[in-house]
């Protein structure tokens, strides 16, 4: 059985102030090995037995193609997670810093 939990952590400013949207992907399994995770996002680059290699590979690929950005790590109590940020574009408001931790 595959458990995959989606962690939407809403709307997010940067350094710079700029509005991303974040969610993670996470599941309980084994997660990534440590010497994996430089390669993850290559295509063809799989562990998994039938596995192409190319579902990560063309997730980075819309991601980047959206001005967004796309990283995997282990999570502290086991599993891998996959974090997306994709920024949010249009007219910054003054109020839109009072929204977004709101949304928090």
């Amino acid at each position: 059985m595959i458990f995959v939990i989606l962690r939407s952590h809403g709307v997010r400013e940067d350094e710079n102030g700029a509005a991303a949207l974040v969610c993670a992907v996470a599941d309980r399994g084994p997660g990534f090995r440590h010497e994996d995770l430089p390669n993850v996002f290559e295509p063809f680059f799989t562990r998994r037995q039938g596995g192409s290699g190319l579902g990560l590979a063309i997730v980075q690929k819309i991601v980047g193609d959206h001005g967004g950005t796309i990283a995997a790590k282990n999570a502290m109590e086991g599993g891998g997670v996959v974090e997306i940020r994709l920024p949010i574009h249009g007219p910054r408001r003054r109020s839109s810093s009072a929204r977004i931790q709101a949304l928090t």
